[in-house]
């Protein structure tokens, strides 16, 4: 079975995942764009993440994933991203930028089946569109990103790059 938005089921009515959706929509409506942040697996020591759903819909734009940082963090992060959408930027993958929260940034693609698995809620409350999901990367300790030298890979573990740091998105 299918569960998400519309599902009638049991499980999803007890669950509440009716009045989730219906935070979503509110939200897409009220302000362009919803959060939604995953925490920590244990049992598969999944890392914290957290992304956007809205964004097509509303601006024509990529979603926007963060892997590896505190929801609370996250979100900040997001939404300064999300105004700069709004004043018209259009963040492209392997494009550094500055002003998003005061922190250095750079986006990566994110492949389909990844994003798919990673950013549901996103798909689900935007049926019939072509979601497009960008991953925002963060530096290092010291402002290297993934694909720069002397990178501190001990960050690999805390953020996976899902896709690449190069090109662009469709």
């Amino acid at each position: 079975m299918n569960h998400g938005k519309g599902c009638q089921c049991p499980v999803c009515r007890s669950t509440g995942a009716q009045s989730l959706f219906e935070k979503v929509d509110s939200n897409i409506r009220k302000f362009g764009f919803h959060i939604t942040g995953v925490f920590e697996d244990d049992d598969t020591s999944e890392p914290t993440f957290s992304y956007t759903a809205g964004l097509e819909t509303s601006y024509g734009h990529p979603e926007i994933l963060v892997i590896g940082i505190d929801y609370q963090v996250a979100a900040q992060l997001m939404r300064s991203a999300v105004d700069q959408i709004r004043n018209g930027t259009k963040l492209t993958a392997g494009q550094q930028y500055l002003g998003i929260a005061n922190m250095p940034v750079i986006f990566g693609t994110v492949p389909e089946a990844q994003a798919r698995a990673k950013c549901r809620i996103a798909y689900e409350a935007q049926p019939g569109l072509s979601v497009r999901v960008l991953q925002m990367v963060w530096p290092d300790q010291d402002g290297r990103f993934p694909h720069e030298p002397e990178y501190d890979h001990r960050f690999d573990a805390v953020q996976p790059i899902l896709g690449t740091l190069l090109g662009s998105i469709q």
